[in-house]
């Protein structure tokens, strides 16, 4: 039985059905620290972290879908509800269909943590990049001065070691995905998470197989706008025209920042030492403090702009601000230093759109000004491939070669259809218009045999991938 509207006292156990997605796991942490029974599948091995913070957290899962394993969790538990991720449906998915079958209840993660969610100050972070970082950020600052916050974002926050912190504080700190909640309920994710304050990021087409346009998410987007109270915050990237034009609509007080002067914060006098980002912030022009990040990159300034200015506005001087940014550590594969060997640094990240591999590897080129840097990049899903085609092979200035794998479809179906209209080598041809050092492997393996082959003593490794390429950072390690 899908649910529309979800009661989560009705319940005493939750299992979930694709628990290795990083959402999923979070999800699933809280509702066990919440107090629920807690377990679930997933299709495939899952690998760290999220196998490491599922451990840690003591929630069991069997690996494969198989309807024992559901019906099992229902013949030793009672008032059970069945949580579908994003990427299963009754079509493709065992579990579910005995879901449907035996009439259980099944809600999406998002109703889920909307539930659990409630009766605290949500801190909704929303956006087409950034969202996990900036999530994290705020989450932290606010942790070292001492508001005892709750997070959940989408990664692993290195200072905490998991994706999902329950504290005693009234605020949680979340990220807001504007991917469609379940394969029945095209709601955006965000619009289960009343949000009383919002910051979005930016504003971009990232899933198009939900969003045909930009217009389309504009639309959904004005709806999360309306949805913060006129007693909330929302602040907002103002280099972005159409953010400014949305958030005109909103009843709470708006607050802009962005690279731009006209904003209500920018940063300028912007630099880099000893691989840290210091920047001032300014008013206009009135100077008001300087901050050190560990995290380099402009993407990671922008990223730290609305954490200050939050714990600002919570009353909150910029000293202790600024002493609690040098302690961010950041976050599992975003331009992770996974380690050095043969004089070979190699970098794990989670870049899988045009925006994150340029500000990427614009990072990795400022931290390594001198060195060969080779791109290994995973595209991520045929939509979004051949709907960023052009800016996405127009990303990569930065690197030195660039090794590409072919396509990771993730969600998506009909895939004999998608790869007629876009696959590798298309991918390849069209960055070879911009770059001249392209090469596509056809698999894992055989891009790293060709890493092994052609890397040389002071190069740099910056492996971007989501799917099947995911963990060839740490193989490529244990090889050389």
């Amino acid at each position: 039985m899908l649910l529309k509207k979800l009661n989560l006292a009705e319940f005493k156990s939750i299992y979930f059905i694709g628990i290795g997605g990083v959402g999923m796991s979070a999800t699933a942490i809280i509702a066990k620290n919440k107090g629920f029974l807690v377990a679930g599948s997933d299709a495939h091995q899952i690998y760290p972290p999220t196998s490491e913070i599922l451990k840690q957290a003591k929630i069991f899962y069997a690996v494969g879908y198989r309807p024992a394993n559901l019906q099992k969790f229902i013949k030793n538990n009672q008032a059970v509800l069945v949580v579908v991720g994003g990427g299963e449906s009754e079509q493709g998915n065992v579990e579910v269909k005995l879901a449907l079958r035996k009439k259980i209840k099944i809600a999406s993660f998002p109703q889920v943590i909307g539930e659990l969610t409630k009766g605290y100050s949500n801190i909704v972070v929303a956006g087409a990049h950034g969202k996990t970082t900036t999530a994290a950020m705020v989450g932290w600052v606010m942790h070292q001065l001492k508001l005892q916050p709750n997070i959940w974002v989408g990664g692993e926050m290195k200072n905490f070691k998991t994706n999902a912190k329950l504290d005693a504080g009234k605020y949680f700190v979340m990220e807001g995905d504007e991917y469609k909640a379940a394969y029945w309920d095209n709601a955006p994710k965000f619009s289960y998470y009343h949000p009383q304050i919002l910051i979005f990021h930016n504003l971009e087409v990232d899933h198009f197989d939900v969003y045909k346009n930009l217009a389309q998410l504009i639309a959904a987007v004005k709806k999360l706008v309306k949805q913060v109270p006129s007693s909330g915050l929302i602040l907002a990237n103002g280099d972005d025209d159409n953010l400014r034009s949305i958030c005109r609509l909103a009843k709470a007080r708006v607050i802009y920042y962005g690279f731009k002067k006209d904003n209500h914060f920018h940063p300028r006098q912007i630099g880099i030492k000893s691989n840290c980002n210091f920047f001032s912030l300014f008013a206009k022009n009135k100077k008001l403090a300087t901050f050190t990040l560990p995290q380099v990159g402009l993407h990671n300034i922008f990223n730290a702009l609305p954490a200050i200015i939050l714990a600002k506005e919570l009353g909150y001087d910029y000293l202790k601000i600024s002493l609690a940014l040098k302690k961010f550590a950041g976050i599992t594969r975003r331009l992770e230093i996974k380690g050095r060997k043969r004089g070979i640094v190699v970098i794990d990240d989670y870049a899988h759109n045009p925006a994150k591999v340029k500000a990427a590897l614009a990072a990795v080129r400022l931290q390594f000004p001198l060195k060969r840097i080779w791109a290994v990049f995973e595209p991520h899903t045929y939509t979004r491939t051949y709907n960023t085609l052009s800016a996405l092979a127009q990303s990569f200035g930065n690197a030195d070669k660039v090794l590409l794998s072919e396509i990771y479809p993730a969600r998506e179906k009909n895939l004999k259809k998608l790869s007629k209209l876009i696959d590798g080598q298309k991918v390849l041809l069209e960055i070879t218009k911009y770059h001249p050092f392209v090469s596509l492997a056809q698999n894992r393996q055989a891009g790293l045999a060709y890493l092994l082959a052609n890397l040389k003593r002071g190069d740099v490794v910056v492996v971007m991938a989501v799917g099947a390429f995911n963990g060839l950072a740490d193989e490529l390690l244990k090889k050389l």
